[in-house]
């Protein structure tokens, strides 16, 4: 009992946060939320009762409140269009505990100091950070890293320039370089603008950070799954299931720099995530595969388990 009071107990704190900085509505739930930590000790069977009561209304709420919007918008729908042949730079890096706390505030000035007229002359169109709060998955024996920093870049060969410069900057709160490596958008799989009903919510999106090792003589299979499967069922989700926010399939093109104690990876996948995905995601990518390419949940995902390795799964925030 002890062990499904403490992963319950962690479920509902990563619910919580959910709710922050969200408007009265979410003040709400985060009480709601917090009555029932409180009582999941001493009546942990009623506390998870009262759990699944607090997660049925809010999902109701959130589709009254769509319906809602939906009523109020006279456009049609935004159509998503894929973000193709877009070139990104990953930095993934180790933090020291007592510097986390300035990271956010300290990354983006010191990353746009050290890049300077790279980022001036739009070199350097778009930096985001991802912390890596909590381990999903995890297979082979390594330590885990903190934060992936994504750059998107305007041209393949500004890399050339950017990654050296990286490499020899020294920022005083990054530990350790884990990994720098040029990456590639898989085509007609990366989403990164938000759909009509993502774009009106309320709370804001936590992230899934995937690193993914794709065995190399798969590597054409694999894309052509992201391509005819994958991708288009995240792009029925995001237009019409609403609970992915966006969406980045990006594959390594160059390894600029790997520490040689980490395990090697050859894809990184970005999710942007709310709360109902965890309840509907199965039904709606099995729907999103049924309307694009006629094939089933389980063959889709019996296909890649056999060329792939979720390396490491981890969910957090975008900081930045």
């Amino acid at each position: 009992m002890n062990s499904v009071v403490y992963r319950t107990h962690a479920f509902l704190l990563c619910l919580m946060g959910q709710f922050r900085g969200g408007g009265l509505i979410c003040v709400y739930w985060e009480a709601a939320l917090r009555l029932t930590i409180s009582s999941l000790a001493s009546d942990p069977f009623r506390a998870i009762r009262n759990l699944r009561r607090i997660i049925h209304r809010w999902l109701g709420t959130c589709t009254e409140r769509e319906t809602e919007m939906d009523k109020k918008i006279s456009v049609e729908n935004l159509k998503l269009t894929p973000q193709n042949d877009t070139y990104y730079i990953a930095w993934s890096i180790g933090v020291d505990k007592k510097y986390k706390k300035h990271m956010k505030k300290e990354i983006k000035s010191q990353l746009t100091d050290v890049l300077g007229s790279m980022t001036q002359n739009n070199a350097v169109e778009d930096i985001s950070v991802y912390s890596h709060n909590k381990t999903a998955e995890k297979h082979g024996e390594f330590i885990i890293w903190d934060y992936l920093i994504l750059m998107q870049i305007k041209e393949k060969e500004d890399a050339e320039i950017i990654l050296p410069n990286l490499k020899n900057v020294n920022i005083p709160f990054v530990l350790e370089t884990i990994r720098m490596e040029l990456l590639v958008t898989t085509p007609n799989s990366t989403y990164p603008t938000p759909g009509e009903g993502a774009r009106k919510r309320h709370v804001k999106p936590f992230y899934a950070i995937e690193y993914v090792d794709v065995q190399p003589n798969h590597l054409d299979e694999f894309r052509d799954i992201m391509i005819n499967n994958n991708g288009p069922a995240m792009k029925y989700i995001m237009e019409e299931a609403r609970w992915c926010h966006n969406f980045y399939a990006l594959e390594t093109l160059t390894v600029f720099y790997h520490h040689s104690s980490y395990p090697t990876w050859n894809q990184i996948h970005v999710i942007g995530l709310y709360l109902e995905s965890i309840f509907l995601y199965k039904k709606d990518f099995s729907k999103g595969l049924a309307l694009t390419h006629s094939i089933s949940f389980e063959e889709n995902f019996a296909q890649l388990k056999k060329i792939r390795t979720m390396l490491y799964k981890t969910i957090g925030r975008k900081m930045i």
